[in-house]
């Protein structure tokens, strides 16, 4: 839990101790992952972040401090949080919304620094897809990584008292939850370490606990506003007011009603979080971190229902996102906060809700009646406007019972070894399944009761004596990927192929193949501009900035081009990125990242299903990745089409490289791009004769400006299909 100015103050009222790193030497560290890797120097990089890319430098600064922290002979243990509210939701997206807006346009204006001062205000938000991201990232680094059910505050301070961590390194907000004292900073360039004691705080302030709570909650958190006074907010100004009288009385100072019971609402909320915090235990129980406290009888209304310890236990593995987990206990979908706002974005989460549900019917599957039958109310598009409360539109309730269970039938179980050998394949993977369907069909797969989906995984199916038996691996794969596939569409509902089935099997590229086809089927594959919506906060300034002056079919043209450029992340040298970010490409991102999520609550789904993972397993998610091909691609076409002249032109690669420092061996990139563009061709060109696609004659025009530029720098595209 942050809180406004709270390390600010702290520091400037001198309450910071110092040490030297060596006396950590040899402990057990618990870290609040998050307020850790956020407050590390250069992991921030907000013109990548809003410009919907993975920041150049985040893996490189993430295995860095991961190796100081090695180099130190600490042991840490990531702690990540869970469950939000749906209060801290709100809260965020209202800020951040504006924002970016503010921060775009003053960036179509050439005002770069407050331009980063806006954006920075939401790269200090780790997104979920930052977290997943980040949780593999330590994962494939042999580190700890646990994601509690909650608040991580909460269960580190749990952690402290059971002496399962020597020490806990966190924000200050840490003491709110007991913790007794708590690493608040590490500066490994000094070797050196800043702490912090609960009871020193308490005696020099003259104030208890619950009155540091109360101060904390005055001064504003991500689940209240900060309080609504007349005077400048100060922190000192939280601690003299408490100091004075309780929070009742100068609640009576609030001259509006309105601003007045929101303010309460918040503060309550807080209250509660705070009061009876969750925890899950040593014993696989989620309960208050004090144990045999009293909660409110509706309590359940901040944080939902209790869920099955089994779907606890797959979100503390950080298996899963806590997205479904939140849905099933408070029966309600929120979708996360988005940079962009288009009529076409709004439609996308509807339109990707249909995967939602299935995802949810997956989890679902093997629970009781009571889950099964369950009403899930999706919310309504948000509207955030300056000064007002969030506008909301209507909500829809649905009960997720759509999902396909179709796994390997018995031939299958008996053939897959034998498949795999002819297919010459080391593991199972989609285009192994897809193949393989086109040979069997029907014969393939088979509809499983919850107590088959449970057998799938530990390999309870008898395979037939005298065949050779497929790894436990390679079965859980096999059912995975049958499971996700069906639930994607590439099964038909009598069991035969379907035409993106196919395609995608003999396309040769793979996992990207299965997105794209995804971003064909939602109406993504365009070059057509988006449309903003009444109430959008993004100038049209904005827009006309990064429209130019190319004619309305060229510029649709270089639009979709670029579009697809995004989806072949760049090389990139691992330093804050340099070259210019583009509204129209970042705009495009946001849409990308709302379907990516979706096939990833599918797979959370089918992990659920499955009761997890097997080891030796990794789950198939698509991960935060940079688009900065996109914004390459399109700089190189407009400046063709237009006929640009200025320095180093008669050199377009060496202009390019200039452009964007970042991208190492900028004409090989390219001509990994150029491969990729082949291997897309190629797949539309098969799959247009099995169905219209609307933008294929774009697409190829886009081939012949590709072919033009491009061959300028060596690039040879002859081989491409059109």
């Amino acid at each position: 839990m942050r809180v406004r100015n709270f390390s600010i103050y702290l520091r400037d009222q001198g309450f910071l101790r110092h040490g030297h790193l060596n006396v950590l030497r040899g402990m057990r560290l618990g870290i609040d992952a998050v307020y850790f890797f956020r407050s590390l120097k250069g992991i921030c990089d907000p013109l990548s972040e809003v410009g919907g890319s993975l920041a150049p430098t985040f893996v490189g600064v993430v295995e860095e401090n991961v190796a100081q922290l090695e180099r130190f002979g600490i042991q840490p243990l990531f702690v990540f949080e869970g469950m939000q509210s749906k209060s801290h939701i709100l809260l965020s997206a209202q800020l951040m919304t504006l924002s970016v807006a503010e921060g775009w346009l003053a960036y179509a204006r050439g005002d770069m620094q407050n331009a980063v001062g806006k954006f920075l205000q939401t790269s200090l938000i780790f997104s979920e897809d930052l977290i997943q991201l980040l949780i593999r990232l330590l994962r494939d680094m042999g580190k700890d990584a646990v994601r509690c059910p909650y608040f991580a505050a909460a269960q580190l301070s749990y952690f402290c008292a059971e002496g399962t961590v020597d020490a806990i390194l966190g924000p200050p907000s840490l003491m709110l939850f007991g913790v007794p004292r708590c690493v608040v900073s590490v500066e490994f360039p000094r070797n050196a370490f800043e702490w912090i004691e609960l009871k020193e705080v308490l005696t020099r302030l003259e104030i208890t606990h619950p009155q540091l709570v109360d101060i904390c909650i005055l001064a504003g958190t991500e689940h209240c506003l900060s309080f609504p006074s007349q005077n400048a907010f100060s922190f000192a100004h939280c601690v003299d007011m408490i100091k004075q009288a309780p929070i009742t009385k100068h609640l009576c100072q609030l001259p509006q009603r309105d601003s007045l019971n929101d303010y309460i609402d918040g503060y309550c909320v807080t209250k509660a979080l705070i009061t009876y915090p969750l925890i899950l235990d040593k014993k696989g129980v989620v309960r208050p971190l004090q144990k045999g406290a009293k909660i409110p009888i509706d309590y359940h209304k901040i944080v939902g229902s209790k869920i099955p310890h089994g779907i606890y236990h797959l979100l503390g593995q950080g298996v899963i996102s806590p997205k479904i987990p939140v849905a099933l206990s408070t029966g309600e979908w929120v979708d996360d906060f988005s940079l962009a706002d288009t009529i076409e974005l709004r439609e996308l989460l509807q339109d990707s809700r249909e995967y939602k549900c299935r995802a949810l019917g997956l989890a679902v599957f093997r629970l009781d009646h009571t889950y099964q039958s369950r009403q899930i109310r999706f919310q309504g598009h948000i509207s955030f406007i300056k000064g007002h409360p969030p506008i909301k539109q209507n909500s829809v309730a649905v009960i997720p019972n759509t999902c396909s269970t179709r796994m390997l039938s018995q031939q299958g179980m008996a053939e897959l070894a034998a498949e795999l050998s002819r297919q010459k394949k080391g593991k199972v993977d989609v285009e192994f399944i897809l193949t393989w369907h086109l040979k069997l069909s029907a014969k393939m797969l088979k509809e499983v009761t919850p107590l088959m989906a449970s057998e799938a995984m530990v390999n309870m199916l008898v395979v037939p004596n005298g065949v050779r038996k497929p790894s436990q691996q390679d079965i859980y794969r096999a059912n995975m990927w049958c499971v996700l596939l069906d639930n994607l569409g590439y099964f038909a509902r009598m069991g035969g192929a379907t035409a993106f089935g196919k395609v995608l099997a003999n396309s040769g590229l793979g996992i990207s193949g299965l997105f794209f086809m995804e971003i064909l089927k939602f109406g993504l594959f365009t070059g057509e501009e988006f449309e903003l919506p009444a109430d959008s906060h993004i100038s049209h300034e904005v827009m006309n900035r990064y429209r130019g002056t190319l004619p309305q079919d060229v510029y649709e043209v270089i639009n979709l081009v670029s579009r697809i450029a995004c989806l072949h992340p760049a090389t990139l040298d691992g330093s804050h990125w340099r070259g210019d970010i583009d509204y129209s490409i970042s705009n495009y991102m946001a849409h990308v990242k709302v379907l990516r999520r979706s096939v990833n609550y599918l797979i959370e789904g089918t992990l659920i299903l499955m009761g997890g993972l097997v080891d030796g397993v990794d789950p198939p998610y698509l991960y935060e990745t940079n688009c900065f091909m996109g914004i390459v691609i399109k700089w190189l076409l407009t400046q063709e089409n237009e006929r640009r002249d200025g320095p180093g032109h008669t050199n377009l690669l060496e202009a390019t490289q200039q452009r964007f420092p970042n991208i190492t061996e900028m004409k090989q990139n390219l001509r990994s791009f150029a491969n990729f563009w082949a291997k897309i061709s190629a797949l539309l060109h098969s799959l247009k004769m099995y169905v219209h696609i609307e933008s294929l004659a774009t697409f190829d025009r886009g081939t012949k400006l590709l072919q033009a530029s491009l061959g300028k720098l060596g690039i040879n595209m002859h081989n491409v299909h059109q």
